[in-house]
């Protein structure tokens, strides 16, 4: 699974950082708000991995969110281009 691959190189904060700008992308911008959930995924995202600061959370708590599919191939489209970074 590539969001696990992206997750497991880099920090904590970098992981939810990027995750949250790609769903809020993807919630604003390109679907003109038309997938408000996936804009919703990326404030879900950073409560899961930041409740309380407890770096010790584990990013596969990840899987069950909804429109996560979705994020993951707009991310893996991301980074085959290049411009992950």
């Amino acid at each position: 699974m590539l969001v696990k691959f992206i997750l497991d190189r880099l920090s904590l904060k970098r992981q939810v950082e990027y995750i949250k700008n790609q769903a809020i992308y993807l919630g604003t911008r390109r679907n003109k708000n038309r997938e408000f959930h996936l804009y919703m995924l990326g404030k879900q995202i950073a409560e899961i991995l930041f409740e309380g600061d407890d770096e010790n959370k584990k990013p596969e708590s990840l899987i069950w969110l909804p429109g996560l599919q979705q994020l993951e191939n707009h991310i893996e489209r991301d980074f085959k281009s290049s411009t992950f970074n």
